[in-house]
């Protein structure tokens, strides 16, 4: 890990789709403690953890993270597919939404999210600096 100067890290190393109890204990916990400026969640599953921890915390700025475009929903399970219309619905709480794509921007657009908030931030590796 790289170690960035006054940039907290807090792994929480969730162990799986199931384990919630343990792991939204500590998360409102480290979240009480350190109340943080912003939090930056990643996926349709953590980032609805976010919100609601972020929510009840009192976090002052709450980020999502999307990266997927021209998903084909049909293939998920059905919880995976409540959570991505749960976060569709909820997509008009967080302060930002980053998308990596031009076309995830689309696609969540698509499936429902508000996009007044959501920015665009590329992948990659600028080829003409490096």
């Amino acid at each position: 890990m790289i170690a960035i100067k006054g940039v907290k890290y807090l792994p929480l190393f969730k162990s799986g789709r199931w384990d919630l109890i343990r792991f939204c204990t500590q998360l409102l916990t480290i979240l009480s403690r350190s109340k943080p400026h912003i939090l930056y969640s990643f996926l349709p599953d953590a980032n609805l953890v976010g919100l609601i921890s972020g929510g009840i915390t009192s976090v002052k700025q709450i980020v999502w993270g999307v990266r997927a475009s021209n998903m084909d929903v049909s293939r998920y399970d059905r919880l995976a597919r409540m959570s991505l219309r749960l976060s569709a619905f909820l997509s008009r709480f967080p302060d930002a939404i980053i998308v990596n794509s031009y076309a995830g921007k689309e696609f969540h657009r698509s499936i429902g999210y508000y996009t007044n908030r959501m920015m665009v931030v590329p992948n990659g590796i600028d080829t003409d600096r490096f």
